[in-house]
């Protein structure tokens, strides 16, 4: 099943929020389409792959359910990895989407590593887990912000 994340947030004085690099850990919650196990927070990287059982190539990320011991496996379709413009401002827009087989992704988490470029400025490692950011940039002499973010998860 393919599974997008959408994420709807105002920015202000913000020209774009970006997942950079290959390295990016996209944390989330999986539940088991077998037993409806819900999984802690796991993390898929788009550099790191790991094998599939029974040489059926490879994945960003194959998990072992706790109850019902069945191994699903989720994969970052990294053509689908879309920066969220101003222009989207206040809409729902997917940022990555994922190739799931055996599990549906039930949560994320905006977790460090976002780069937010501001009019003149650019911030590392921006984390929205509290759902809003907050900061400053010196060089236009404004303030900058993400809130009210919101995400959810849909078929794609």
């Amino acid at each position: 099943m393919r599974l997008c994340v959408e994420i709807r947030a105002q920015l202000n004085n913000v020209t774009d929020l970006t997942a950079e690099g290959a390295d990016f850990r996209w944390y989330i919650k999986v539940r088991c389409g077998n037993c409806m196990e819900e999984s802690k927070w796991l993390y898929a990287v788009a550099e790191d792959r790991v094998p599939v059982k029974g040489g059926r190539g490879t994945v960003h990320l194959v998990i072992k359910c706790k109850l019902c011991a069945r191994e699903n496996t989720v994969e970052i379709l990294e053509d689908h990895i879309k920066p969220y413009r101003a222009v989207d401002s206040g809409v729902f827009k997917a940022i990555v989407a994922f190739n799931c087989r055996g599990v549906e992704i039930s949560a994320f988490d905006p977790r460090g590593g976002f780069r937010v470029r501001g009019e003149s400025s650019v911030f590392n490692d921006v984390s929205l887990s509290d759902k809003e950011w907050y900061d400053y940039d010196d060089i236009a002499s404004q303030e900058v912000s993400i809130t009210d973010f919101e995400y959810r998860v849909v078929k794609l």
